[in-house]
């Protein structure tokens, strides 16, 4: 790096360029934006760079004669609410990225963790150097000014040198052992010694590789994306190594900035200026400004988890919080917008250093950070009543709300059990409140353990915890309450009306959903599957057995139970499972395997059975609904469903609150008549002599208590299968040796299975045969579907209905804007960070969709998941003549009959969810609005986008005005409205076009995701 401290570090030591200089004319910024080039114009008032810009200046390129720099370093754990301080940032781009001005990515997001920060954390800093690009010195000297007009109303600055490279910082945690802490960091050390040294000669004895094992990488942060990614140090460093070899995946480190001034001319011959704010005065407001957006990111990061069982029975409770969170969101952004403003006007020389620190005066940090943390504490005890209720429901105890009996103040003990009590059976109840359950642990437990224990004698018993939390009543020890079972006469409802039911050809295929906990076995079960079809022995599977999905295990064989590890590759190369994250279920596509199946006539049928994502996926709750509302999508989009084959563990003592609520859902939108096409599979059944095992009465509770009582469990619908032999099959194939008396038991596992799946499939063919057609169902969840399906193209041609108003009013020549949906392929989603690339057309400015490619995280941009939406079509736009297009009479009735139904349409979908969810129709609005904003920002004319924002404006407050008005009256709105609205909105032919790209989408993505077997 050049040393002379009157330049910019660079590549080379010994290069000095002018682009280089130190002075007080140039002004050297971390390329927090990394989307800068040489060329590229900058907004130093808000510190970000601006997506018009002219990349093609010529530009000098030099590459490294450096090493890398790595160090690591403890914070002071008082300012630990300013990580970028002590990342040694610049102090006026810390000013942006706290005030919102530039968005904080790559390091810059630091500003956003919240994790514990204590004396065992370090902070691994890593810097490489790959190029430098830089403005020539002949065009400083010769090209003083360039005589045309500055392109960007918005640039002050133009990026005259580039650093490319790689800018990471790496967050540990250390185990919490002082008697450790000298190794751990001695073996740091030795890693940041290798990185500094171009990760060469890196050599680790038997215990520091243990110390590294203990050593927690809790986030990377890095302008690299597949670095943020890294859960380990020794994956960072092998990392680091392939991409220091390879340069051409580096990207810009950081950037030094030239007045464009000294370019371009301004229509007003108005220099300038960037005045830097005092040190002492960013100092002061990071002192203040900082814990608030500590609590407020804290806050955000808290409010995301799923507080299912909360908002099921707290619901109130619920509201309450995220209105309060909404309170002092608007407050806290109003107070950042406040700091922001006066930040910008001292930057451009608007006000003077007395008026910046008086106004800086008038802060209300005090009344927001009074908000903010009695916020974080209430969404604190959310959390903790979330894991109670769950461990509630665990035990199969029933969760009470208090309040909701009407219990008072002044209620005594006969008044409590008349109230709590009421219309129960043989019950068993204890009176609590979060106070009494935290610190009386032992009291509460004592109690838990005889109520279980009472009804380990009797099943009939009900458990229930009566939560007094909420209520008036003061609890000031734990009550118990009883009542006996009562007699009572069960009255047989009339049976529902069926799904149509359609019978099939002998060709036609048999569809079996497969749903089962992540780990539980699913890719084994179906490469198991498919060699008990292909083969009548194991001795002839040995010869050539048939792996379709990737397998990785550990097998122990021989006397010393010696260990090996067996891995080996599929046919399927898009299988749902990652064998280097246990646990975890990758995949967010539902993919079919189909089989065909022969009967002793020689008649061939399919049977396509499909995997689902993982339920308990280790994500969390959150990914689990997401999981299963994509499988729910999937369904909707087959013609027919012949059976649900829920797959199980034998003694599995418990089974997760959302496998309830899978069975509720699927149920929800198949109606009940789906409950007879259920079946249960076990898989690793030879440890429990092939029977259900202890996972057999959890799963009988848990039907027991579901609304519905058609679901069978009996020896009838139930299979147990091994798929030991299967393993022993892919262990064969790596060469692993077993005695005579191993080979005797694994083929014995293959008889059993066997005689298993011929039951299995006799039973699908006896019982499964005749389908449920998808597309006649009526239910909520469908209609769910239906209406979400539908946001987006009505919202969009609501958009370029209102285009076409304007060109029609306000064009001479005739004219208009045609929506053209095109279909694609592949996981896709717009992402509302990134520039997109603006075409003009009709006068109006068209933001085209910058398709960027989605698996669980986006390939294609840095930005954070949440700033993108997935799409399943493309818009495409085309200039048509006035007499291929509706008149304006069509076109305000096409718009009035979209924005009546929008309003119920977000009101049933929010209804339908417990009003959890922020409005989907509202969210577009919004995000449409911005995206049409941000074209009059960023484009010299844009009357007709102006003129589109006013209107999109209005629609968006009659639109929530007419919400309102639904909520007001918390009408009910009637499926079979909902379904007529569903089938007038799609007459249409600008939604019908979008419609029929989403239908092809999701058609082309269940063939994308088949595999077809060869048996």
């Amino acid at each position: 790096m050049a040393t002379n401290e009157n330049f910019l570090p660079t590549c080379d030591p010994g290069l000095t360029p002018i682009a280089a200089t130190r002075s007080s004319t140039f002004t050297p910024r971390r390329a927090i934006d990394s989307s800068g080039q040489v060329g590229s114009f900058y907004d130093a008032y808000n510190d970000r760079v601006l997506s018009d810009s002219n990349k093609y200046i010529v530009k000098e390129q030099v590459y490294p004669k450096k090493k890398s720099r790595c160090f690591l370093k403890s914070v002071d754990l008082n300012e630990s609410c300013n990580l970028l301080k002590q990342m040694n940032m610049n102090d006026e781009l810390r000013l942006s990225i706290a005030l919102q001005m530039a968005k904080p990515s790559g390091v810059g997001a630091l500003i956003n963790y919240t994790d514990r920060i204590d004396k065992y954390t370090r902070f691994l800093c890593y810097t490489y150097y790959s190029k430098t690009d830089y403005l020539p010195d002949n065009v400083f000297n010769s090209l003083n000014r360039i005589k045309q007009q500055r392109p960007d109303a918005q640039a002050t600055h133009m990026i005259v040198l580039v650093n490319w490279g790689i800018d990471a910082v790496a967050v540990l945690q250390l185990p919490s052992d002082d008697q450790q802490t000298e190794g751990n960091e001695y073996v740091l050390q030795k890693i940041c010694i290798s990185l500094s040294d171009d990760c060469s000669g890196l050599k680790l004895s038997n215990q520091e590789e243990a110390f590294l094992k203990n050593i927690y990488c809790r986030k990377v942060f890095s302008n690299i994306a597949g670095l943020t990614e890294i859960n380990s140090i020794i994956e960072f460093h092998d990392h680091i190594k392939l991409l220091t070899s390879s340069a051409d995946s580096l990207r810009p480190y950081d950037y030094n900035l030239y007045p464009i001034e000294n370019f371009y001319i301004t229509n007003s011959g108005l220099k300038f200026r960037l005045i830097e704010i005092p040190k002492q005065s960013i100092l002061k407001i990071e002192s203040y400004l900082l814990p608030l957006v500590f609590n407020f990111n804290k806050l955000n990061k808290n409010m995301y988890q799923d507080f299912q069982n909360i908002r099921q029975y707290l619901k109130n409770e619920h509201k309450n919080i995220l209105t309060c969170r909404e309170d002092s969101k608007k407050m806290y952004t109003i107070e950042i917008d406040r700091i922001r403003k006066l930040v910008t006007a001292f930057r451009r020389g608007e006000i003077d250093e007395r008026a910046f620190r008086k106004d800086l005066q008038e802060d209300q940090t005090r009344s927001l950070s009074s908000m903010l943390s009695n916020d974080i504490e209430n969404v604190n005890k959310m959390m903790k009543k979330e894991s109670l209720i769950k461990s509630l429901l665990d035990e199969e105890f029933i969760y009470m709300n208090a309040k909701d009996r009407g219990i008072e103040k002044t209620d005594d003990i006969r008044t409590l059990e008349d109230k709590l009590l009421k219309g129960a059976g043989c019950a068993r109840l204890i009176c609590s409140n979060d106070n009494l359950y935290a610190i009386n642990q032992t009291q509460w437990c004592e109690h838990r353990d005889q109520m279980l224990k009472e009804r380990k004698g009797n099943k009939n018993i009900q458990l229930v915890y009566a939560d007094f939390s909420y209520c008036s009543y003061e609890l000031n020890q734990f009550i118990t309450l009883s009542s006996a079972e009562k007699k009572k006469t069960v009255s047989t409802p009339e049976p529902k009306k069926k799904l149509t039911l359609q019978k099939p050809t002998c060709d036609e295929s048999i569809n079996i959903l497969l749903l089962g906990e992540s780990g539980v076995g699913k890719s084994t079960f179906i490469n198991a599957f498919v060699n008990y079809l292909k083969f009548d022995d194991l001795m002839h599977a040995e010869k050539n057995p048939t792996v379709l999905i990737p397998v990785s295990f550990t097998i122990a064989i021989g006397d010393n139970f010696t260990e090996h590890a067996i891995k080996h590759e599929g046919e399927d190369t898009l299988s749902n499972e990652d064998h280097d994250d246990l646990g975890r279920s990758v995949t967010q596509h539902c993919k079919s395997y189909v089989f065909t199946l022969k009967d002793g006539k020689n008649r061939r049928q399919k049977l396509r059975i499909i995997d689902t994502p993982g339920i308990g996926d280790t994500q969390g709750s959150n990914q689990d609904d997401k999981n299963m509302q994509h499988v729910l999508s999937y369904i909707n989009n087959l013609t027919h469903l012949n059976a649900i084959c829920i797959l199980l563990k034998p003694n599995n003592s418990r089974l997760t609150v959302f496998f309830r609520s899978c069975f509720t859902q699927l149920i929800d939108m198949l109606s009940e008549n789906i409950c007879d096409r259920i079946i249960f599979c076990f898989t690793n059944s030879r440890s429990t002599f092939y029977t259900p095992g202890n996972t057999g009465p959890v799963l009988k509770a848990l039907i027991d208590s579901l609304p519905v009582k058609q679901i069978r469990f009996a020896k009838e619908n139930t299979f147990c299968f091994d798929s030991e032999s299967f393993r022993y099959l892919v262990a064969k194939l790596n060469r692993i040796k077993f005695n005579s008396m191993e080979e005797a038991d694994y083929n014995s596992s293959w008889e059993k299975s066997m005689t298993e799946l011929n039951r299995f499939i006799g039973y699908i063919r006896s019982n499964m045969a005749d389908p449920i057609i998808l597309n006649k169902s009526h239910s909520v969840k469908h209609a769910q579907l239906m209406a979400n399906s539908m946001i987006r193209p009505m919202l969009e041609a609501m958009r370029n209905t209102i285009r076409n108003i304007i060109l029609l009013n306000e064009r001479s020549h005739k004219t208009s804007i045609e929506l053209c949906p095109k279909i694609i392929k592949g996981t896709t989603a717009i992402c509302l960070e990134c520039p997109r690339k603006c075409i003009k057309i009709c006068d109006f400015w068209v933001a085209i969709d910058g398709l960027h490619v989605v698996q669980n995280k986006c390939r294609t941009c840095l930005c954070d998941p949440s700033q993108h939406y997935r799409i399943d079509y493309e818009l495409e736009y085309k200039e048509i003549e006035n007499s291929a297009k509706p008149t304006e009479g069509d076109m305000q009735k096409l718009l009035h009959s979209l924005y009546e139904a929008s309003p119920k349409f977000g009101y049933f979908l929010l209804q339908s969810v417990g009003n959890s969810q922020r409005d989907p129709f509202l969210l577009g609005f919004e995000r449409m609005i911005k995206e049409e904003s941000d074209i009059c920002d960023q484009k010299t004319s844009y009357k007709f986008n102006l003129d589109l924002v006013e209107q999109l404006q209005v629609l968006k407050n009659s639109y929530e005005k007419e919400k309102k008005k639904l909520d007001a009256k918390k009408m009910t709105i009637e499926l079979d409205d909902i379904y007529q609205k569903i089938e007038n909105v799609n007459k249409h032919r600008i939604i019908d076009l979008q419609m029929n790209a989403i239908r092809q989408w999701h058609k082309y993505m269940i063939k994308y995701y088949e595999y077809e077997v060869s048996t």
